[in-house]
């Protein structure tokens, strides 16, 4: 048998290009070494997937939009992937995801779907879409709250015998080693009808989840999408906040100087996380990345006081805030909920017990003018 290998996808978040390189997936991704023992695949954001030459200038723009402003074409992308790794997964690879805003929501996707159809044989590529169906055509689960009506009993036993007699046919079962998040955003479908997929939240072929999630994000539309607080035995979970808005998190500012430091931070700690469980950075690339070190304190402080960016700021998401949208929230418990009143920048909400990286507590020390309404009393204070 063949030595085994790691499997690294990457895919990005809105709008996101190669030709960017500004996020923390693409930073990410050139720092990872690429070699026979480490295969990687890069996917552009959502909303870039196709290229400027293949549709009229017109149609490309308004399929970006209605792409970058709901998921629309999630399906591509996540399929796109499903397909890379059919061809390339051998018995015993490791496979690495990575993700950063609705690029995080889809490769947690295309983890739902390896965990609930399986991964198809290699050259089944007409197969693909099947797959997607299969997954993706899932009966709405009943609430823990009720016993679910015989109709939506029987639907649920054919689906999920439709899904054996699948997974038997075609493919093969492989469990994910590594789900990195970078402030996961899962606006999929329309506001008032959103699509959730199954196992998102909760995935037992997950083995190890890390999240850095965005603790001064306050639009409406970018609420926090946490993963379950009660995971499957066995599955080492970590979700962490940061200081700063979404783009601070997970990469998208300008290169260079003192505006990304902050950014530095959390692309560190996924680094740290995911070398821990056995990813290969390319030395050279990292030596250059100017990443701070965070067991030293010293260089910890420079970096959380670096500057952080606020896109409340502008005029269309203040316009947003205030207008009674139907949006989706998660509380506290994990649930989602919807509310039609306006969102009025209203601070992300933890959990009890959170956790909250050492680099926010150092900022707040130092920064007389930083002080989050949102950091609960209760929150431990990790590196």
């Amino acid at each position: 048998m063949s030595a085994a290998r790691n499997i690294v996808v990457c895919l990005d978040g809105t709008n996101n290009s190669p030709a960017d390189a500004r996020t923390h997936v693409q930073r990410l991704y050139r720092l990872i070494e690429k070699s026979p023992s480490q295969l990687t695949y890069y996917q552009p954001g959502v909303g870039t997937l196709e290229p400027i030459g293949v549709l009229g200038p017109m149609r490309r723009r308004v399929l970006m939009g209605l792409d970058s402003a709901s998921g629309w074409m999630l399906q591509r992308h996540v399929c796109a992937a499903y397909e890379f790794l059919s061809d390339a997964y051998r018995e015993g690879d490791r496979l690495y995801l990575f993700g950063f805003s609705r690029g995080a929501y889809s490769v947690r996707v295309l983890a739902g779907m390896l965990n609930t159809v399986g991964l198809l044989q290699p050259g089944m590529h007409e197969m693909v879409a099947f797959a997607w169906q299969a997954y993706a055509s899932m009966p709405t689960p009943p609430r823990r709250t009720a016993a679910p009506p015989p109709r939506q009993q029987q639907a649920l036993r054919d689906y999920f015998r439709r899904i054996r007699s699948f997974r038997k046919s075609y493919s093969r079962r492989v469990p994910v080693h590594f789900l990195g998040l970078w402030d996961t955003v899962s606006s999929v479908g329309l506001p008032w009808l959103p699509r959730v997929y199954s196992h998102t939240a909760s995935n037992p072929s997950v083995v190890t989840v890390r999240q850095a999630m965005a603790l001064d994000e306050r639009r409406g539309n970018f609420v926090q999408n946490l993963w379950t607080r009660t995971p499957p035995p066995g599955q080492d979970v970590r979700e962490i906040w940061f200081a700063g808005g979404h783009g601070d998190v997970g990469g998208g500012y300008p290169t260079g100087g003192r505006e990304l430091e902050l950014a530095r931070i959390p692309l560190a700690w996924m680094l740290r996380e995911a070398e821990a469980a056995g990813l290969l950075s390319d030395p050279s690339a990292r030596a250059d990345a100017g990443l701070p070190d965070l067991d030293d304190d010293e260089a910890l402080r420079r970096f959380a006081l670096a500057p952080r960016h606020d896109e409340i700021r502008r005029w269309l998401w203040q316009l947003s805030e205030r207008l009674p949208i139907p949006r989706w929230s998660q509380a506290a418990d994990g649930r989602w909920q919807r509310r039609w009143q306006p969102h009025r920048e209203r601070a992300r909400t933890l959990r009890a017990g959170a956790l909250v990286h050492e680099s926010v507590y150092l900022r707040r020390e130092l920064d007389p003018t930083y002080r989050p309404v949102n950091l609960r009393e209760d929150a431990q204070r990790v590196r």
